[in-house]
């Protein structure tokens, strides 16, 4: 039972993490103040990683997911505010969710499925 915990403990991990960073960039970085729609828009992916711990998914797969996407979203994050190249950087910050939405967090899952197959473990 401890080990469960502890997977699930650290499948939130990356989740708390995304969803702190999009917060961050919301309240502490954003000139034109807070807005909900935009950040619910930015953590959607983080929310579907929450509600597959919810809905007892393998947690170290949504872990992965989550860290996949976090990892994306911290690039993103880079090239925007801290290396931005061109005036257009911060276009990635509209397409980042859904791009980890329908590309990576699912990528992620598949992978996290054909280890476990390939190498054991519960189905």
């Amino acid at each position: 039972m401890k080990r469960l915990r502890g997977a699930y403990l650290a499948a939130l991990a990356p989740i708390l993490l995304g969803i702190g960073l999009h917060l961050y960039e919301h309240v502490a970085l954003s000139d034109n103040g807070f807005s909900p729609a935009f950040f619910l828009w930015a953590a959607t992916p983080y929310g579907l990683c929450l509600a597959g711990l919810a809905l007892r998914w393998q947690p170290l797969a949504i872990g992965f997911a989550a860290t996949v996407a976090l990892a994306s979203d911290l690039v993103a994050h880079y090239s925007v505010f801290v290396h931005p190249t061109s005036s257009t950087a911060p276009l990635i910050l509209l397409f980042m969710p859904l791009y980890n939405t329908l590309l990576w967090i699912p990528a992620a899952l598949l992978l996290a499925h054909l280890v476990r197959r390939r190498f054991g473990g519960s189905p």
